[in-house]
């Protein structure tokens, strides 16, 4: 019960206090807002003072007012009004979010520009390739909207692959570098060029400039058989291969039962070299051709018997005759 009479007090009140409100008014306010065409200029509600809201039928622009319905925000009170906005300078209608390199950001209804024209992202783009022997041509587009910035033509690259052999010029030898002459293989292109070749290696051999001999060194070089260069040489030992023929003196005598030996010297020219040689047994002496009955064949120095003696042939030889009265022998 107690709170139905706080209720009751309260909404008694409210009309009190809007009443209050409305007999308390500025002077001219109401006439004011009724003589109103720009909705902006009404503070509030004329009839009970709350605030209002307007509803927009026609938004207003950058060149154009809007148009609109003010009423009040409080539950209750039917106060309304139509009206103008004043142009809205900020709303523009633009022709795009953002400025591009082809374009500003403007007002498609006032010209108002927000965002100047960036200008172009270019790059050099190549349309016809330049190569070894003729030239080419560059565009400098945009990247982003494709407008050419400029073009120009290129000179040729003159990258010449010099790979194709032609003939040559100059043959090399062990002695100076020779040279081929090579032409471009880009189709089309006539350039050549003369390439250095190295030089050949030397054909050498052995050559004997000093003979060694039995006794001393000698001296050999390699040397080209083309052009005679030497790219080596090198000394060569003595041989040793001696040759004992001359005979000096008899070292020891040999006999018919051992060898005896004999000093030689190297018969090469200007050798002293010397060397002892075995000189072979000798025949033995016989002291006869042949063994007879009296004596065996034997060496007179050794006594080696080489054929023993003989047996007697013997016979009968009468030396005294027998005779009738007397023996014989």
């Amino acid at each position: 019960m107690k709170e139905k009479k706080q209720g009751l007090l309260k909404r008694i009140l409210a009309v009190l206090l809007s009443v209050f409100m409305i007999v308390s008014g500025l002077p001219g306010y109401v006439e004011e807002v009724a003589a109103a065409t720009d909705l902006t200029s009404i503070p509030y509600c004329p009839v009970c003072r709350s605030s209002i809201k307007v509803t927009y039928t026609k938004t207003a622009t950058c060149i154009s007012t809007g148009e609109g319905v003010a009423t009040c925000t409080k539950s209750g009170c039917t106060w309304s009004t139509t009206g103008t906005v004043p142009k809205n300078l900020n709303n523009h209608r633009y022709n795009q979010s953002s400025a591009t390199c082809s374009a500003p950001k403007k007002c498609l209804d006032c010209g108002y520009v927000a965002e100047s024209q960036k200008a172009h992202t270019c790059e050099w783009v190549t349309t016809v390739a330049s190569t070894c022997h003729s030239g080419g041509h560059k565009e400098y587009n945009c990247t982003v909207c494709g407008a050419n910035c400029g073009g120009e033509d290129t000179p040729p690259s003159n990258n010449h692959s010099f790979s194709r052999f032609l003939y040559t010029e100059k043959a090399a030898t062990c002695t100076s570098k020779g040279s081929d002459v090579y032409g471009c293989s880009t189709p089309g292109c006539p350039a050549s060029i003369a390439k250095e070749t190295s030089m050949l290696p030397h054909t050498c051999k052995w050559v004997t400039t000093v003979a060694s001999t039995c006794h001393s060194g000698g001296h050999k070089d390699y040397k080209c058989t083309v052009c005679g260069a030497i790219t080596n040489g090198e000394d060569t030992p003595p041989s040793n291969n001696h040759n004992f023929t001359k005979f000096v003196r008899t070292e020891k005598a040999a006999t018919c039962k051992e060898e005896g030996s004999a000093i030689y010297q190297c018969s090469n020219s200007g050798c002293t070299a010397t060397t002892s040689k075995s000189t072979p047994i000798v025949d033995h002496k016989w002291n006869q051709s042949a063994a007879t009955c009296k004596a065996a064949k034997k060496c007179t120095v050794c006594g080696y018997v080489a054929e023993p003696q003989k047996a007697h042939t013997c016979k009968w030889v009468t030396t005294v005759a027998s005779t009738c009265h007397s023996g014989g022998h």
